[in-house]
């Protein structure tokens, strides 16, 4: 057995360690001077590649002086000992040196199943030494024969039986040996690790300013280090180990959510307790802190015993994001007031990336319907040409407002007038800018143009109206005037008569003019109310017909009646509007009759009564029926001349109807004659 010293070796891929890591090699070396000596053997432990780690025991003269101090023995000893050192698990290895005969045995020290070292035991000899044979040996590895036999005899003596017995004694004393070298291996290990990983935890937790708390929940004590007191600007001394402390510093307004948190994760319901809230520092502010932990140990019966965690100071980011969250609400609190919508688009994608709720409204598209919606994708290409000619020009040009047609959700096109700028953000392009819808403006304008339209109409009219007054008037009060001047100087009673009779036809035409306009005036001026009452309708009828028993009226035309069945019918309404609009009517139907009937009646049921009158006369051209209850709109044949009248008699009678909430229309075939019904509710 050869004499060399301990090294480095390893007990598993991951983990590489001194022998002396695993065993007291005092202690150690004890032990094996004690076994040497009680069971008078030599005895050293080597590793397995044959260098001593113990000092050797009990080693015999002529092992270490003789034969190992030639060359030959010793290297016979090298031999000897690497056979007894190879790992052999299933028991010792026994057999004689193959240096000098002596009885030698090895045990493997194993741990976690690898051999570490080996315990070397030997330098025995039996009752059947052979001397001639040990003295040829001594010639062959060139030692000293007397010397060599002097240190044989001082060679203890034991039986194989002997030294067998002691091997398994050793070999059993090395597997209990093994099995506590091990065990304090992987507790060294775990002792490493553990400071290590504390090492490592004091450096994460110095270098990300993190403070740490760790709470045992069966003593109700709360570790914390230096910098969870410094974040409220404490020092470690001044905090107590409770959790009650914890409470009192926690916002009164974040407590219960901050407790929740944590019962929520000592339950269970959650995969880990992380939360922000404010805590009171010493100097009576409040700061924000991030607080994140988790249960890391449990009982037998599955309760949380403990738990760890940490605290971030997140004030700045905290404070910093309250500011943006109120720039943002603020903003869009501001947008959404627009009357308008807003848009923002990215370029070159034209995608919408920011928007108002008028735009939601307005479009029927949902936020998750807008977001990313690009003007490619849009439905209506029209639009999206227009819009797609705008963006260019709004990108060289670098702003532009122009009108043109959106569409909704529902394919509805709406006008708008759209503002928009380019601008640029953190390297991005961007199209900004707002929208009006201009439905409103655009009929305004349409009705502006309508009204100008119909002023100048009004204008033309009123223009043929004073220009027809002029005539209507000037006409009879030419005649009054002529024949008045010519009654002076006639004395036949027959001219006299004659001259007085046209001046009296002419004064009455004269007057009908006048009239007319006045009852028109009183219509616009709103000077006329509903005054109702009870009266027979064919008593009116037939009253009015009486009224038109005039030659003048009867030059080939027959007025007729056409009255209700039940006599008499009493209805509820204003006389004398009603009689005024159907003498004006039958009134106008004469003027467009000159042969045939004109026919008066009414016809009635529970809700209304419907009177009408009807000529066989010329009818109206069907491109006049429209305006015929126009103001001062008098039809062709009337324009030409050929009928006389101030163009308001018909406005009159529509003016009346509506004022008797009732309604009125013709119905015409021109040549063939007209009828115009006027309905009234029944009251």
């Amino acid at each position: 057995m050869e004499e060399r010293e301990g090294e480095r070796i390893n007990i598993d891929q991951e983990n590489e360690i001194l022998f002396s890591d695993l065993f007291e090699l005092e202690d150690l070396q004890g032990l094996q001077d004690l076994f040497a000596e009680t069971n008078g053997v030599a005895s050293v432990i080597t590793t397995i590649d044959g260098v001593p780690i113990t000092q050797p025991s009990n080693f015999t003269r002529f092992c270490s002086k003789v034969i190992r101090k030639t060359e030959e023995g010793c290297a016979n000893c090298y031999k000897s000992d690497a056979i007894l050192g190879r790992h052999h698990p299933e028991g010792p290895i026994v057999r004689p040196c193959l240096s000098g005969g002596l009885w030698d045995a090895g045990a493997s020290i194993t741990v976690g199943g690898k051999h570490i070292a080996s315990w070397l035991i030997g330098q025995v000899r039996n009752d059947e030494v052979n001397e001639q044979s040990m003295l040829q040996y001594a010639d062959e590895i060139g030692a000293n024969r007397i010397e060599f036999m002097q240190a044989l005899n001082e060679v203890p003596i034991m039986s194989v039986e002997k030294f067998q017995n002691i091997s398994k004694l050793l070999f059993a004393f090395v597997n209990e040996l093994s099995e506590k070298a091990y065990s304090n291996a992987q507790l060294k290990i775990q002792k490493e690790k553990l400071h290590e990983s504390e090492q490592t935890l004091q450096y994460v937790l110095q270098g990300s300013q993190l403070g740490y708390w760790d709470w045992n929940l069966q003593t109700g004590e709360v570790k914390r280090n230096d910098r969870w007191a410094e974040m409220l600007g404490y020092k470690i001394d001044d905090i107590e180990f409770s959790v009650k402390q914890w409470i009192d510093f926690v916002h009164p307004e974040d407590r219960e959510m901050a407790l929740k948190s944590i019962n929520d994760q000592l339950a269970g319901l959650s995969p880990m307790h992380r939360i922000e809230y404010r805590m009171q520092t010493k100097q009576g502010a409040y700061i924000w802190v991030l607080d994140q932990a988790q249960a890391v140990k449990w009982d037998n019966e599955g309760k949380v015993i403990r738990m760890s965690g940490t605290h971030t100071d997140v004030n700045v980011r905290k404070l910093a994001e309250i500011e943006l969250n109120y720039e943002q609400h603020f903003t869009k609190v501001l947008l959404d007031s627009l009357p308008g919508i807003f848009y923002l688009y990215t370029y070159p994608e034209l995608k919408l990336v920011r928007w108002n709720k008028n735009h939601e409204t307005i479009f029927g598209y949902s936020p998750e319907e807008f977001s990313g919606m690009s003007v490619r994708n849009w439905r209506n290409n029209d639009a999206k040409e227009s819009i797609l000619i705008a963006m260019e020009e709004i990108i060289s040009r670098g702003d532009l407002t122009f009108e043109t047609f959106l569409y909704t959700k529902g394919y509805e096109a709406i006008p708008f007038i759209l503002s928009a700028i380019r601008f640029e953000s953190k390297g991005k392009t961007y199209i900004m800018g707002v929208g009006f819808d201009n439905t409103i403006r655009k009929k305004a304008e349409r009705d502006l143009l309508q009204a100008k339209y119909r002023a100048e109409d009004s204008d033309r009219i009123k223009t043929a109206f004073l220009q027809n007054m002029s005539h209507e008037i000037r006409t009879p009060m030419n005649s009054i005037m002529g024949f008045a001047s010519l009654l002076s100087e006639e004395e036949e009673k027959t001219t006299v008569n004659s001259y007085s009779d046209i001046i009296y036809k002419n004064a009455e035409q004269l007057l009908h003019v006048i009239d007319d306009i006045v009852l028109y005036s009183q219509l616009q001026n709103r000077q006329f109310t509903f005054i109702p009452k009870e009266f027979d309708v064919n008593l009116l009828i037939d009253d009015i017909k009486q009224s038109f028993n005039l030659p003048e009226y009867k030059n080939g035309v027959e007025l007729k009646t056409e009255l209700l069945a039940n006599n008499p019918l009493t209805i509820y309404s204003d006389y004398d509007k009603i009689r005024q609009v159907l003498t004006n009517l039958v009134s106008n139907a004469f003027k467009y009759t000159f042969n045939g009937t004109v026919t008066l009646g009414i016809y009635s049921n529970e809700n209304e009564q419907l009177f009408f009158v009807k000529d066989t006369g010329m009818g109206i051209p069907s491109d006049e029926i429209k305006h015929i209850f126009d103001r001062f709109y008098r039809a062709n044949n009337a324009k030409k001349g050929l009928i006389s009248g101030t163009g308001l008699g018909l406005s009159i009678v529509k003016e009346l109807v509506d004022l008797l909430k009732g309604k009125i229309w013709v119905e015409s075939d021109e040549g063939k004659g007209s009828c115009f019904y006027f309905s009234l509710p029944v009251l």
